[in-house]
């Protein structure tokens, strides 16, 4: 049988997802991908859907992700949700740090610059 895709994310057998995959998804909960840092195949690419309005606070803490593709339908980040996040490539403008996506590289304020 075939596994779903969560159960393939915890199995480690996906490294990468699509909005596609991620299709009709409006929220990313709180702690959703934490802690993806130690798998031997973790988590390093997402691309969010439109359909998406939130990401929970530590969505994303200490995961191994390489790249994130954030809509602008995106209306709340919480607090952390990037933190710890140490191969997360981001777009560095007037000593601050962003995410977003193709058309808007400075959609989400990360953290300033030190």
């Amino acid at each position: 049988m075939a596994k779903s895709l969560f159960e393939q994310i915890v199995d480690r057998s996906i490294t990468t997802l699509t909005k596609d995959d991620l299709k009709g998804l409006k929220k990313v909960g709180d702690y959703a991908f934490s802690g993806n840092l130690v798998s031997e195949n973790p988590l390093s690419t997402i691309e969010l859907p439109d359909s998406v309005t939130s990401i929970g606070k530590n969505a994303f803490s200490n995961c191994a992700l390489t790249s994130i593709k954030i809509p602008d339908s995106i209306a709340n980040i919480g607090s952390n949700a990037f933190s710890g996040c140490t191969s997360l490539v981001y777009n560095e403008h007037d000593n601050a740090y962003y995410l977003g996506n193709d058309t808007n590289p400075h959609l989400a304020l990360v953290k300033a610059k030190n």
